[in-house]
């Protein structure tokens, strides 16, 4: 027993050394622990790598939300379009401004109506542009500069869900052409089946291409932007429009000269009417002043006899 306790002291001072080893070496890594590169302690002097994943995690997702959001509705397209009532002092000069600004941002004039001004009326020139999307508001904020702004307004219409139906749709078409197509290659069935199979194709192939061509106008539609602008010359106090005080004068004097001709149309009528019963009622008169006259004779005679 003495012996196993004096064995026992012997070995204590190895194994304070080792206890005393392993303390200073977790110690020491514990001190010394190293941010990663480019990491910054947080307020309790941790480096970031202490910092929970938790944390991490939470600031990843809300960074990733707000990119998505906007990412979401870039992914929608709309249709959109503009129109423009501007008066200006002369049309012919606003109008080749205005041709030269879409021109100059890569669009172009897809109709244009001129009206000259002439006897009083007042000139104007209609549009109708196409134009990039992402240049209409730049092309309408251009537009409202021509001169004083009578009419503006801008419309989108929203056409995601049109399109991805129509790509759908297009996408059955066309897998189905491909099943018909290779039915038809093999050729196994009968004529009736065959031909069959050749009017089925056919009545796809004609759906597929409807859908294709809805989906590229509305595609095109998507990308570029329709503006409508009329730019007219201020309207003059007297004007040949309806309304206008020279037009009610035309109109007075030529209701002036139909009832002068209506006039004497009537007086011609009452002429061609009143001259025959005016000769028959003279000749009457006549007739009859002449047999009372002749019958007044002849009393005369037939006493101037008697006496």
């Amino acid at each position: 027993m003495m012996n196993k306790l004096k064995n026992m002291r012997g070995a204590l001072p190895w194994l304070g050394l080792v206890v005393a080893i392993i303390w200073i070496a977790g110690s020491g890594g514990m001190d010394h622990r190293v941010a990663p590169a480019g990491g910054l302690p947080d307020a309790l002097g941790r480096p970031e790598s202490a910092v929970p994943l938790a944390a991490h995690r939470l600031a990843a997702s809300m960074q990733t939300g707000a990119q998505s959001a906007p990412a979401d509705m870039a992914q929608l397209q709309y249709i959109r379009r503009a129109e423009l009532v501007v008066e200006v002092t002369d049309a012919d000069s606003a109008a080749a401004a205005f041709r030269d600004m879409v021109t100059g941002i890569g669009g172009w004039v897809e109709q244009m109506t001129v009206q000259r001004g002439d006897e009083g009326d007042a000139g104007s020139v209609h549009f109708v542009v196409r134009v990039p999307e992402e240049r209409l508001n730049d092309i309408v904020d251009r537009g409202l500069q021509l001169g004083k702004v009578e009419r503006a307004s801008t419309t989108a219409e929203e056409v995601s869900d049109q399109i991805i139906d129509l790509e759908a749709r297009l996408r059955s078409a066309r897998r189905l052409e491909d099943r018909l197509l290779r039915i038809l290659d093999e050729r196994t069935g009968q004529l009736n089946e065959v031909l069959s199979v050749e009017r089925e194709l056919a009545r796809v192939r004609n759906q597929a291409e409807s859908l294709d061509a809805r989906l590229r106008r509305m595609e095109n539609a998507v990308t570029w932007s329709t503006l409508q602008v009329t730019l007219h010359e201020p309207s003059p106090l007297i004007s040949r429009r309806p309304g206008g005080v020279l037009l009610r004068l035309r109109l007075a004097w030529a209701q002036a000269v139909d009832n002068l001709v209506s006039f004497v149309v009537v007086s011609i009528a009452l002429v061609g009417f009143l001259l025959p019963i005016s000769i028959i009622a003279v000749l009457g008169f006549a007739a009859w002043r002449r047999l009372g006259s002749y019958s007044l004779r002849t009393n005369r005679e037939k006493k101037s006899t008697i006496v």
